[in-house]
């Protein structure tokens, strides 16, 4: 239940938890994790409250959280004492990361999965009420109505299977080609909402497509940029111009490049969602109901030897069984 919190505190990333209070009913809260206190086993957090969108800090209780999930596309600060403390003494927090090692590769699959498919271009209809020249460095900052707004479209993002496999990302423009069927996103920064600051921060690193899907159909960057030139796209900030330059003096046929700054949807489609076959593993671990094939996939069969010689263990094999 608590694997959302690994991949929280690693990544910077508020969670979705269910949360049953004193009076036992469940409460839904978005939090953002400042500290953990092992003594009590209990986090220190700010929360938002999903009916009243109010802020508060609060402390709340591990072993009261009942389910938890990363809410992809926000923005929390990360606590980089705490993360070094968790390396540095992994048996005081057992009790919340069991088996963290190994278990925060699935994350990071479960991260592939999703941005190993092609994006597009979607319609988003609060970009309408966002003005993206007001962005700065430090973020935009959105007023009451575009806030419960944003929130409101998080969540209809989280619910039915479909919407789960559907990676959808608020996005800064930073250079499109304008094709005759449309826009081809080149690069762009990724927006996370920083609910705490209740402001849109772009993110530090650029984004880049060299596959691009224009009204269904696959696009590459391989139209509009030659292969000698691929590597420009490894540094796009210093190489912008250049990157501008070649592209327009090599296509005619294009209606030029777009280098403002505006907003834009970025979507891209999964056919499993992974993060849910992962969160049954995590599940498994913090139950004490893991099966063999599964310790031996994550190496945790290390019980002596009987033999005399160890042989490998073939873990595709056991996984198939």
């Amino acid at each position: 239940m608590l694997g959302g919190l690994v991949g929280g505190l690693r990544k910077g990333k508020w969670l979705s938890i269910e949360y049953r209070n004193n009076q036992g009913s469940l409460t839904k809260y978005w939090i953002g994790i400042y500290d953990i206190d092992t003594r009590y086993r209990r986090l220190r957090v700010e929360g938002l409250h999903l009916g009243t969108f109010q802020n508060t800090e609060l402390t709340i209780y591990i072993d009261k959280i009942e389910s938890s999930k990363i809410l992809e596309g926000t923005y929390q600060e990360i606590n980089e004492d705490l993360i070094e403390d968790i390396k540095l003494n992994p048996n005081k927090y057992a009790f919340v990361f069991t088996n963290t090692a190994n278990l925060k590769i699935l994350n990071y699959l479960a991260d592939c999965n999703k941005l190993d498919s092609i994006p597009y271009k979607s319609e988003y209809d609060l970009i309408d009420r966002i003005d993206g020249d007001k962005l700065t460095s430090a973020g935009y900052l959105i007023d009451e109505g575009q806030f419960k707004a944003i929130v409101k479209s998080f969540r209809k993002r989280f619910e039915g299977e479909y919407q789960r496999r559907k990676v959808t990302q608020l996005c800064l423009n930073l250079l499109s080609v304008n094709t005759k069927i449309g826009l081809y996103v080149l690069a762009y920064r990724r927006l996370e909402l920083d609910v705490k600051s209740r402001t849109l921060r772009p993110s530090e690193d650029v984004t880049i497509c060299k596959e691009f899907t224009i009204a269904g159909e696959k696009e590459s960057i391989r139209q509009f940029l030659d292969a000698d030139d691929y590597y420009l796209l490894e540094d796009f900030e210093k190489y912008a111009e250049i990157i501008k330059d070649r592209i327009t003096a090599s296509n005619s046929q294009i209606n030029g490049v777009d280098d403002m700054p505006y907003l834009i949807c970025i979507e891209s489609e999964h056919l499993v969602d992974l993060s849910i076959e992962y969160r049954e593993i995590l599940d498994m671990y913090e139950e004490d109901r893991v099966t063999t094939p599964i310790k031996a996939f994550f190496g945790d069969l290390t019980s002596p030897s009987r033999r005399r010689k160890d042989y490998p263990i073939n873990c595709v094999s056991l996984l198939q069984q």
